[in-house]
């Protein structure tokens, strides 16, 4: 009798050992891969940025100042973040495989002569052609060749207006009030269509746009005393913004200009 209680005792002692290495091996995660990246830098810690087509040499400059991204051109324009963001994931982009540059035929890949070259601080990434299987694609640094999600490359061939902040009042710090010419005389833009204005996003935006001859001049005031002056003129189904010591127009749907007072 006492024999088989103590064979009952050790049965269930290894049932409930069993389980607990079930248990333990079911809620264990399993241990972390290390993920290669492309480049060991991180985007936000980033402050200079190049785009260089390799098509034509042209090149666009971005500058990281006082928390935000910055076009390098005469005048300074604001950059777009969401545009600027997405060439940044390259450089912690993930490597689904890697290879030895030195092991791979460059030309057979489009890294020589490459697509594009993209200069982030002191790090030069070279962009090759689309890998056709996955569509994912060949970027070079540091000696090694990586393969990364193709999220980047519809940017880099852009034109550098693609690359301004949309929002006509982006560089524009605290803006207090904003009044429109009418018969000579400033008439003051309301609460509600000065707040259109600050959250205005264009469609579109282009190289300085001729404005028309039956154009609105509209002066924004901004806290620190200082004031700008906006020009916009309806174009067919549109309204094109342009700041009067700019180098760019915005463009718009024409049924926003009621909301911003522009009719």
């Amino acid at each position: 009798m006492q024999r088989r209680v103590r064979l009952n005792l050790l049965l269930l002692a290894a049932v409930v050992v069993a389980g607990w290495l079930v248990w333990r091996d079911v809620n264990t995660p399993p241990p972390t891969v290390p993920v290669e990246r492309v480049t060991g830098l991180d985007p936000r810690a980033v402050s200079r940025l190049e785009i260089i087509r390799e098509a034509d040499g042209r090149t666009t400059g971005f500058l990281r100042e006082a928390g935000r991204w910055w076009l390098r051109r005469e005048p300074r324009l604001p950059a777009d973040e969401l545009r600027v963001g997405e060439v940044l994931r390259l450089v912690d982009a993930a490597s689904e495989a890697s290879y030895d540059l030195a092991a791979v035929d460059a030309q057979e890949l489009g890294l020589e002569p490459p697509r594009a070259r993209v200069r982030v601080d002191d790090v030069e990434l070279v962009i090759g052609a689309q890998e056709p299987l996955r569509y994912r694609r060949y970027v070079a640094s540091g000696g090694r060749v990586h393969l990364v999600a193709d999220t980047a490359y519809v940017h880099l061939g852009a034109d550098w207006t693609a690359f301004v902040d949309p929002a006509p009042l982006a560089d524009l710090e605290e803006v207090r009030s904003a009044s429109k010419l009418s018969a000579n005389s400033d008439e003051p833009v309301s609460e509600e269509q000065l707040a259109a204005w600050r959250d205005l996003v264009a469609d579109e935006v282009r190289g300085v746009v001729a404005p028309d001859a039956n154009s609105v001049v509209l002066t924004f005031h901004a806290v620190d005393g200082g004031s700008r002056q906006l020009i916009a003129w309806r174009r067919g189904e549109a309204w094109w913004l342009a700041w009067r010591d700019g180098v760019v127009s915005y463009a718009i749907p024409a049924v926003r200009g009621p909301e911003l007072g522009l009719e």
